[in-house]
Order: structure tokens, then sequence, then C-alpha cells
């Protein structure tokens, strides 16, 4: 099925739908289905929740990237394909209406399946950058390795493609190499005072894995970008780039020691 424009009422109750037995029915037998990993079974119950239901579980979203993306990957009619990216596509946004909170991150995760099953078309590709371009924006210092990692990627596609300038993707990998240096030493940081803390429960011992996943993925990103960049930043073009915008940043402190840093580099 295909969604197009939201549109919600104050009138709807979108936790139990029109009918509460109906809906709590189907959170059972989606449940079920989805421990057992039987993702294609699962997908009519927990369509029906994301329909009529769509703020009752925040699990509704956490499972349902895995179950559609499931369908996706095992579907080889090219239509029915489509839709079900369709529906994958406006599960995210249902998400950040229902469970606002974290709309970087769902971006983030949104933007990293756009790249995955819709980035062919220069226009897809675009429309994948502002995605990812909206979580890097609202989550800044904070963004999670996938967004970090799928925005640059996007970039450098669009400068493959003529359609944005090298220029920009160079000041992209210096603004992505400042988050990553920040999120690495935070990180590096909660990691060692968990480590050394006695008290440490299930919960903070759930959160040190986390950190510590994350601290990979983040090694791998910053290997990866300078992968990519390399092939754009030559001498020449660095030079270019810095010697146009070095007067308007003669005092700006930072920016002097990111150009240099990336000139080293």
């Amino acid at each position: 099925f295909l969604f197009t424009a939201l549109s919600f009422s104050q009138d709807v109750d979108y936790k139990y739908g029109p009918d509460k037995t109906l809906t709590e029915n189907n959170l059972s037998i989606y449940d079920q289905f989805y421990k057992q990993k039987n993702y294609v079974d699962a997908y009519k119950s927990w369509k029906y929740l994301l329909i009529n239901a769509p703020a009752r579980t925040k699990n509704i979203y956490i499972h349902g990237s895995k179950i559609v993306k499931h369908l996706i990957d095992n579907e080889n009619d090219t239509i029915r394909r489509e839709l079900l990216i369709d529906t994958l596509l406006y599960m995210y946004d249902n998400r950040n209406i229902f469970f606002p909170g974290k709309e970087g991150y769902v971006l983030g995760l949104k933007g990293k399946d756009m790249y995955k099953y819709r980035s062919k078309e220069t226009d897809d590709l675009l429309l994948c950058q502002q995605t990812l371009y909206q979580s890097f924006k609202l989550d800044g210092y904070n963004s999670s390795a996938t967004t970090l990692n799928y925005y640059f990627t996007t970039t450098a596609k669009l400068v493959k493609f003529g359609v944005k300038e090298t220029e920009e993707l160079i000041a992209l990998f210096s603004d992505v190499s400042d988050v990553i240096d920040y999120r690495q030493a935070s990180l590096t940081e909660s990691i060692f005072n968990a480590k050394n803390d006695s008290l440490l429960d299930s919960r903070g011992q759930k959160k040190l894995q986390k950190n510590e996943k994350e601290l990979g993925r983040l090694e791998d990103v910053k290997t990866n970008i300078e992968k990519t960049l390399a092939p754009h930043s030559t001498c020449e073009s660095l030079v270019k780039l810095y010697s146009k915008k070095y007067q308007e940043n003669i005092d700006n402190l930072e920016w002097l020691k990111r150009s240099a840093k990336l000139l080293i580099k």
C-alpha cells in the first residue's frame, strides 16, 4: 500500500485505534511472530497497528524496521518492493510524530535506508542527502555514526555525479571530523568512568556496551570518510578553497585549526 501526506485529527484515538480489542489482538499476534523471527507473518498485524494505532507502542517502529526490511530484501516484484520501501520511510516520519524526542537520530536511520534502497537516481540521492542534513543539523555534536557516515557518503556521490561542488565535500569533511573527534573524546571518557564504577548496574552495563560499539563505529566512519575524500583533496583544490575563505576567517581560531589540520593530512 502507498502512503500519502500525513494528516491527523485530534478526534481519533491513535493509541488504540477504532477497535481497542482488535488493536490488542494484533499487537499480541505480531509480537509473537516477531519473537520467532517470522517477519513475513508478523507483517499483517504490524501493519494494522501502524495504520490504525500508531501511538500504541514505540516497538511498532523499533521492530518495524527489521520486519519491513526483511520483506523488501526478499521481494522480487518491483512494484510490491517499492510500496514496501514507501511503508518503511513513512514509518520513520510516523515515529517522529507520535514518539518525538529523538528526531535527529530517527532521520539518520531514515537517511541510511533511503541511501540503501533509493539512491540510484540523482533526485532520490538529493532527497536522501537533505534528510541526513536535517539529522546532522538537529543533533550537531551528538550526531550518530550512522548519520555522519551516510551524510558524507551521499555528498561524495553527488560530487561524483556533478551535482555538488568538491569544495562542499571538503568543507563537510572538516565539520564531520570535528564531530567525530568530539564524540570519540566524550565516549572514551564515559567508557573509562563506567569501567571504574564498582556499582555499575545492568542498565549501566548495557549503556557501556552501547558506547563501546558506537566508539568503534565512529573509528570506522573516520577511516571511511578519509578514504572517500582522498581522490578529491589534492593540494591544489585545498589551497584554492582555503585561499578564498582565509581573509574572512583570519580571526577565527577554530577555522584556522581545522584548516591547518586538513592541510597537514
